[in-house]
């Protein structure tokens, strides 16, 4: 992740080491939560065949929560927007703004729907009794939204083509929501400014899920994503004061606001568990990793964290990765089925575990050399093109 050049209205004297450095550590985090779901949707794509062993269950706990990783992406994704306006507090130029994410997304995003739509037509599109199969079919109308970008609107659409793919239309509508949420952070502050974002999205989302529009899935429009990418805004806020100013303490009023929100959104999660008896609401459990991510962008570096991770992860790796991580992310699932079709299937292991520990090996391989590769000829000139619009 490139850093980004000063925009139109940053604060002057903003740090730019320190930026850089913060933007690093998200390079890194975001080539851990790109291997996770690889390897995530690799222990979903097997088929009932193999007898459910040790190995296999072993692999399921460890890889068997995707989730959480799209929950610490949107934070991390309104915490780098905000980082990128240095200080600034709103988007001079949406235009230009709009136009330089759309550059960076669209274009690498309309490659994979369409090396996607090439490949199940001419291979991938019988159901194998895989997880891919939540990809299929393929109709008119599914294409016609991914190319809009709404089709996380309609459950019928929402993970068709490419399963991973909804999450994206979430991102993008996003961005015309960010010039809000940073008018409510500079009104209200960003702990109040979050609670208000909290109880909006949540209850958007509810009404969706009470009315069955606006297909309300873990997999669709997904309202209460604006409250964990208001928390990557507040993160960035709180963290980056502006030259000249001692940051102030939380006021009184900011932290009932907080707390406020806080135990609703617990008494609700205790609710769901014993409506559902144990089944717990993955919106409300995206809340609480949303705030601990919010935390660790807070205080990981105060408590240390970010130097023991430093030292323990493999960073020559997870920088490799954390570049390519959006073409890893758009290529990955069907180059899982490829490796199912022509590696995985064909040897007939009776173990579960097996089938899983090769699908996420070969898997792995492939993906990120189609990624890279991906990444050298699609997503990398994106990023050049968005640089020559006028900053925001």
């Amino acid at each position: 992740m490139a850093v980004p050049a000063v925009s139109a209205g940053s604060v002057a004297g903003f740090n730019t080491k320190a930026l850089s450095q913060r933007l690093n550590w998200v390079v890194d985090v975001r080539g851990f939560l790109a291997m996770y779901v690889l390897l995530h949707h690799a222990a979903l794509n097997i088929d009932a065949s193999g007898a459910l062993d040790d190995l296999w269950s072993v692999l399921h706990v460890a890889f068997g929560h995707g989730q959480f990783r799209v929950d610490i992406f949107f934070v991390l994704s309104g915490y780098c927007l905000t980082l990128g306006l240095r200080g600034a507090t709103r988007i001079a130029n949406f235009q230009d703004f709009i136009l330089r994410r759309s550059v960076r997304l669209l274009i690498p995003y309309f490659a994979g729907c369409a090396m996607s739509v090439l490949l199940l037509h001419f291979w991938l599109g019988t159901p194998t009794g895989t997880h891919w199969d939540y990809s299929l079919p393929v109709t008119e109308g599914s294409v016609i939204t991914h190319l809009l970008l709404i089709h996380n609107w309609w459950p019928q659409y929402a993970i068709t083509l490419n399963h991973p793919y909804w999450s994206i239309g979430v991102e993008y509508q996003l961005y015309f929501l960010f010039p809000v949420l940073l008018w409510f952070q500079n009104r209200l502050g960003p702990w109040k400014s979050l609670a208000l974002v909290t109880a909006v999205g949540y209850l958007f989302w509810r009404l969706s899920f009470t009315t069955h529009v606006g297909n309300p899935s873990v997999f669709g429009s997904s309202p209460y994503y604006w409250a964990l990418f208001s928390m990557g805004i507040s993160a960035a806020r709180l963290g980056t004061p502006q030259p000249g100013h001692i940051a102030r303490e939380v006021s009184l009023l900011d932290k009932l606001a907080v707390g406020l929100i806080v135990l609703m959104m617990g008494l609700w999660w205790g609710v769901e568990c014993m409506r559902y008896h144990g089944h717990v609401a993955d919106p409300i459990t995206s809340f609480f990793v949303g705030l601990i991510t919010l935390l660790v962008l807070l205080y990981g570096r105060q408590i240390g964290l970010f130097a023991l991770v430093s030292k323990l992860w493999p960073r020559r790796f997870l920088r490799f990765a954390g570049e390519r991580s959006f073409s890893l992310y758009l290529v990955h699932a069907p180059m899982l089925q490829i490796v199912w079709l022509l590696l995985v299937h064909p040897l007939h292991l009776h173990s579960a575990g097996e089938q899983v520990l090769l699908e996420m090996l070969a898997g792995s391989l492939l993906s990120l050399l189609i990624a890279d590769l991906f990444y050298r000829c699609i997503e990398q000139p994106s990023h050049e093109w968005s640089r020559r619009i006028t900053r925001p």
